[in-house]
């Protein structure tokens, strides 16, 4: 069983990677999986500079997205999604995650380009 577990970890670390490209790196994960299939995945996006974690717990998973200020939200605060622990659910919080972190880009720059001019 564990196998298995460590298997879907590994395969959602991949769908994460594969959605998120190259800016995004694994910084951390759990050593074990716990006894209800519980386990995390942490990692960096440097565009944005925010940690993204997955944490996984009895068949359903959250995105906690936390700045290095240490100022942090839950994905599903800020966007409603399906939390089942399928492939198709994590891709779609993925995808929702990246165009959140894309407009903080976005929202970053036309900042920085105000306070410039």
């Amino acid at each position: 069983m564990e196998t298995e577990q460590k298997e879907m970890m590994c395969k959602y670390k991949k769908i994460i990677c594969k959605i998120f490209g190259e800016q995004i790196r694994v910084i951390g994960e759990s050593s074990a999986i716990g006894p209800m299939g519980q386990f995390q995945i942490r990692f960096f996006y440097e565009p944005t500079k925010i940690y993204v974690t997955l944490d996984a717990d009895r068949g359903a998973f959250t995105f906690d997205l936390k700045d290095e200020a240490k100022d942090w939200n839950t994905l599903y605060r800020i966007k409603k999604f399906d939390n089942c622990m399928t492939e198709k659910c994590l891709e779609n919080a993925a995808v929702s995650s990246l165009c959140i972190n894309r407009r903080m880009i976005s929202c970053t720059k036309s900042r920085m380009e105000r306070t410039a001019g």
